[in-house]
């Protein structure tokens, strides 16, 4: 006899008991009916029971575990994939199988979270019991990811319901949130920008070391990349590219990237047991200085405890400086290093004065070598003159009112009556008069690359320059400030769009030569980038071909072979 609305033998597969989790005596009977209902139910019968069961109004009714499992058999029918080909694609395209609703994988979410809870109760997880809430997500968040289909606007769904619960949540559901949002994260590291900068969930999103994601392996791969070391210009070309990578990842992605701290320490451990001229020669000091501005770059967030590797990278600079500290040519890489180290001193004194305290030596032989460098006898002496418990003090007070900038920024450097008369000088209309003007702007940040983000309008309004000096030298200070803060790449978008729309050749030509460079500091971008380029060059019967090359393979730098 058939049930009304034919939701009888639905209601008995959801509806049972059982605990999830558990093998009681129902799971065979609810498995049969399971088996029963996808096998030999309509397809119209099993989409009917899906959008019966996954009203907002019915999740507090139901057992989450038995209606995931009820929608993992429907993606998974056989009669579905019958007679299809199964050849292997190089790039595999998802299908959406269930088309799912936005208000139907928000239901999706709550049985998640509902089963975890269930689960975490039944084998009575506290919050100090935590790093086991990966594991137990794992096949359900595989089965959100297949009900998402790598779909935008899927993902904007879950991330914006995930950012609703858990502003009504706490204790161990806001941590299963937190777990399942970090699981998202590392398959759509994008879903950072429709975070709220002020969200509560933002703040807590962290990665756990118990999951892995295809970000993991790229990271790992451009990071295995920049360390290969050899002679010759080849080796430090592709370190370069490399380097752009890394830091284009490091900035927008630091979480992801901290986690590849302990490779980074094993990659330079060993590099400082050679002479200067084998250092320089097989590229090693190129080694040591890209890693150098990766730390810069990950400041603050690289001076958490929970990020192991720190203290092993320290350990290789502080045997470079004591093997070639007297380099003269380290001034600029020991300059960095200080720097860092009192960030590091103040932003986790705890740790970081016994690490430092043991290099004193070191640190004062150094000012022997470069006696004009203040930061480093600021460094030292906030490590000799006052007790150790004075200084953990003062130092925790003043972070309190002193928090580190984001990335490596130092615009107090410079006060408005230091650069206002040199602003004056872009407001010239004179070719000669400019590019005198980018001359000493060029030399000046060879020492403080900071200085050009000063100067963002003009550099911008010079990209479109007729002057070839001019247009050149602009492009070339814009790539020095993206390379050294890659987060300000889309503040100059529109102005490298406008010179490949341009109609000059010139000025197009002169943002093709800088199209591979632009396109990985403003991957996010990408896409439009290449199309623009193409379609410029066809317009133009320019060969852009060669322009695109370069852009796709800095692009796909992780799955390069090094040689």
């Amino acid at each position: 006899q058939n049930c009304s609305n034919n939701f009888c033998l639905p209601k008995k597969v959801v509806s049972t008991s059982e605990d999830p989790g558990t093998g009681s005596d129902n799971a065979p009977t609810q498995a049969h009916l399971l088996a029963l209902l996808t096998h030999q139910a309509s397809w119209s019968t099993l989409t009917s029971c899906l959008t019966h069961l996954l009203k907002p109004d019915k999740i507090s009714e139901l057992n989450p575990t038995a209606v995931l499992d009820f929608i993992w058999a429907c993606e998974h029918i056989p009669k579905i994939w019958q007679g299809r080909e199964k050849r292997t694609q190089e790039v595999e395209q998802k299908e959406v199988v269930l088309s799912l609703t936005s208000s139907q994988i928000s239901s999706v979410v709550d049985l998640i979270l509902e089963e975890v809870l269930l689960v975490a109760e039944k084998k009575s997880l506290d919050e100090t019991s935590l790093s086991q809430l990966p594991t137990i997500m794992k096949n359900r968040v595989d089965l959100l990811l297949s009900c998402v289909c790598d779909d935008l606007d899927r993902v904007i769904t879950v991330i914006s319901h995930l950012q609703n619960v858990f502003g009504q949540s706490s204790g161990l559901k806001s941590r299963c949130i937190i777990s399942l949002a970090t699981n998202l994260y590392l398959q759509f590291p994008y879903i950072q920008c429709w975070l709220q900068e002020d969200s509560a969930l933002l703040s807590e999103l962290m990665s756990s070391n118990a999951v892995q994601s295809q970000m993991d392996v790229i990271s790992h791969r451009l990071i295995s990349s920049l360390g290969h070391v050899n002679p010759g210009n080849k080796t430090q070309s592709r370190m370069y590219d490399a380097n752009i990578a890394c830091r284009k990842m490091a900035a927008h992605h630091p979480v992801i990237f901290l986690r590849q701290l302990p490779l980074i320490g094993a990659i330079l451990s060993g590099q400082t047991q050679f002479t200067s001229r084998e250092m320089r020669h097989t590229n090693r000091f190129l080694l040591f200085t890209h890693v150098l501005g990766l730390l810069e770059l990950l400041q603050p967030h690289v001076f958490s405890p929970e990020y192991a590797g720190l203290v092993d990278i320290l350990d290789s600079y502080f045997s470079l400086l004591q093997i070639h500290g007297e380099e003269k040519a380290l001034g600029p890489q020991v300059l960095k290093l200080v720097l860092i180290l009192q960030n590091f001193l103040t932003h986790d004194p705890q740790r970081a004065l016994p690490l430092l305290q043991k290099q004193l030596g070191l640190l004062s032989n150094l000012t022997l070598v470069y006696p004009d460098m203040f930061e480093l006898k600021a460094l030292l002496t906030s490590l000799t003159l006052p007790r150790q418990s004075e200084v953990r003090q003062t130092l925790k007070d003043d972070f309190k009112y002193n928090i580190l900038p984001d990335a490596v920024s130092n615009a107090s450097s410079y006060t408005a009556a230091q650069l206002v008369p040199f602003m004056r000088r872009f407001d010239k209309s004179s070719s000669e008069d400019l590019l005198s003007a980018l001359q000493d702007l060029d030399e000046m940040s060879k020492r403080k690359v900071e200085i050009l983000m000063h100067f963002e309008s003009q550099l911008r309004s010079l990209m479109m320059s007729p002057n070839d000096q001019c247009r050149g030298t602009a492009f070339s200070l814009i790539m020095r400030a993206l390379r050294q803060n890659p987060r300000k790449a889309e503040n100059f978008l529109a102005s490298f769009m406008d010179c490949l729309g341009s109609e000059s050749p010139d000025i197009v030509t002169s943002a093709l030569k800088n199209l591979a460079e632009f396109t990985a500091l403003c991957q996010e971008e990408a896409a439009g980038l290449l199309q623009k380029a193409f379609t410029v060059g066809i317009k133009m019967s320019l060969d852009s071909s060669s322009y695109i090359s370069e852009a796709l393979h800095m692009l796909n730098l992780h799955s390069t072979t090094v040689e």
